[in-house]
């Protein structure tokens, strides 16, 4: 479960200003800024408060960015990849009805690369990521497409783990199995091996 922070009390615009030595111009600026993200609160009498967690935009970049460096949470990478399970399976499912065939292409290219880098190396995951996000843009669905830095990020902490914990990394096998799906337009079997390389 996210943790909640109870509408912690976040310090006065004159208190951040001279702590951070800027205008009280910039300081607004940025609670502003916080406040459209959801990770601040402000009412009339009662000042700005920390949001619960639950109420942060957590696909906004730059808040994925900030959860991203901070300390590293097993029970936010499990929500993240549980995001990757619902996701990535349908949007490659998608990809074999509506990929047009300069998409089809550029997968298959991608798949390339990733066919010549050798495992468990970072060539490979790079290249495993470049795969998964040209599905995701082949899916040609502006919402999944959205989703491409946390998967990049669960990709990247997935291959840490997997290297020193010696867990399960998906094989080029798995990936020739949903590229074929997708090149034969079959949205079943796309979806059933995008479920098996993500699961």
């Amino acid at each position: 479960m996210i943790g909640t922070y109870d509408h912690i009390q976040f310090p006065t615009e004159t208190e951040l200003s001279s702590q951070f030595g800027v205008s009280r111009s910039v300081t607004r600026e940025a609670v502003k800024m916080l406040t459209a993200k959801g990770l601040l609160t402000s009412r009339p009498r009662q000042g700005t408060a920390v949001s619960d967690r639950l109420s942060w935009h957590l696909l906004d970049v730059d808040v994925l960015h900030w959860l991203m460096d901070g300390r590293f949470s097993a029970g936010l990478f499990k929500h993240m990849n549980e995001v990757c399970i619902g996701v990535e399976p349908e949007a490659a499912a998608l990809a074999a009805q509506h990929a047009a065939l300069h998409e089809r292409d550029v997968i298959e290219k991608k798949l390339e690369d990733l066919r010549a880098a050798p495992c468990a190396t970072n060539d490979w995951l790079e290249a495993e990521i470049a795969v998964r996000l040209e599905i995701l843009r082949a899916s040609n669905n502006p919402f999944f497409m959205q989703f491409g830095h946390l998967i990049s990020w669960v990709l990247r902490h997935s291959d840490r783990i997997a290297r020193e914990v010696g867990g399960r990394a998906a094989k080029l096998g798995e990936y020739v199995a949903v590229v074929n799906g997708i090149k034969r337009g079959d949205s079943a079997a796309a979806r059933a091996a995008m479920r098996h390389v993500v699961g």
